[in-house]
């Protein structure tokens, strides 16, 4: 059984007009399938519809090209950051449906199960709910959402075997696993093609029965420096006369308040700068890339790219770092085990 094809441009040269296709990316982070999505750009597919957390780097040409038509994610742009993506949106060229984070992972994660739909608290008495079915479980409401099956998922991963098999590197696996299960075609770049045999059981992160198509990659992937559109985070604003506190000043004050031994999650934004400020306390942080035990943010973005936290900051791998996928991310949440 070989999986492995030519090329980026023949691994996608049956996909239509009209597909709706999962992008993995988290962020700025590395883990996007940037050969396949250029391949995608230069065949000039149209009225496609991409899925997914945020729209990667390597998927913005796509929707400048207007070869976009409707976006299924949980972020479609940075804060203050103009994009082709909002213009679109806010025009109607582009139909835009906002899913939350942890429930668009429980939608891929029920589509790969072979399930129908799920039922989550998130979303409840807000417009999300419109026109959604809620029921009551323990005295809770919950909100059922079904599953979320694509067309094609492109997924990016370091090595891979001519069946499929699939090593992630680092943080990189977030949403990866889940979409290749729940969509008809899963194809996955990699910087490596190895031979049957030659990864090590241990060292598979996706079995090859998830996997489609595999094909090298063929296109660097040029990450953006995330400090070029900000301010530093040492350097405050004024506001109606009055100096306000620096990014710095409140993560420092956010870090003083957290609770020990205790287990965090840091989201994106101003959250990712508690990182800076935990030296010897005894709190391990958690992002729902799929990371936990992390350390603060690395000043040299380019050291190792594969760490990074929910912001797509690389950051330091502390001892007894893990690293899993989003799905086994948002369960810590879920259940609970994250205490703030």
């Amino acid at each position: 059984m070989d999986k492995v094809f030519a090329s980026p441009a023949d691994a996608i040269a049956d996909l239509p007009d009209g597909a709706r296709i999962a992008v993995s990316g988290f962020g700025q982070s590395a883990g996007q399938a940037v050969s396949l999505l250029a391949a995608l750009c230069a065949r000039g597919s149209r009225r496609l519809c991409l899925v997914g957390n945020t729209i990667p780097p390597g998927a913005r040409p796509l929707i400048e090209q207007h070869q976009v038509s409707e976006l299924i994610m949980s972020f479609t742009a940075r804060a203050g950051v103009k994009s082709a993506a909002e213009d679109q949106i806010a025009s109607g060229e582009i139909t835009y449906e906002l899913v939350p984070q942890g429930t668009l992972v429980e939608r891929f994660r029920a589509a790969g199960a072979g399930l129908a739909a799920v039922y989550t608290p998130t979303g409840v008495d807000t417009p999300i709910a419109d026109g959604k079915e809620v029921r009551e479980f323990g005295g809770k409401r919950y909100l059922l959402e079904t599953a979320l099956h694509v067309d094609y998922a492109f997924i990016a991963g370091h090595r891979a075997d001519r069946m499929g098999n699939v090593e992630f590197r680092g943080a990189n696996r977030h949403f990866g696993p889940s979409f290749a299960k729940a969509a008809r075609v899963a194809i996955v770049e990699v910087d490596e093609i190895v031979e049957v045999g030659e990864l090590p059981p241990e060292r598979i992160d996706l079995p090859g029965i998830f996997v489609s198509r595999v094909v090298r990659k063929d296109v660097a992937n040029t990450l953006p420096k995330s400090a070029q559109h900000r301010r530093p985070a040492d350097s405050a604003r004024t506001y109606n006369g009055k100096t306000a506190w620096t990014r710095s000043q409140m993560a420092e004050r956010a870090a003083a308040l957290l609770p020990e031994p205790g287990y965090v999650n840091l989201g994106l934004g101003i959250p990712t700068y508690i990182s800076t400020y935990l030296r010897g306390r005894d709190v391990v942080l958690h992002g729902e890339n799929g990371i936990l035990g992390y350390g603060g943010i690395m000043p040299d973005e380019s050291t190792y790219p594969d760490v990074f936290n929910a912001g797509g900051q690389p950051v330091v791998a502390s001892p007894g770092i893990s690293f899993f996928d989003s799905v086994e991310a948002f369960e810590m949440v879920r259940s609970g085990r994250v205490h703030v």
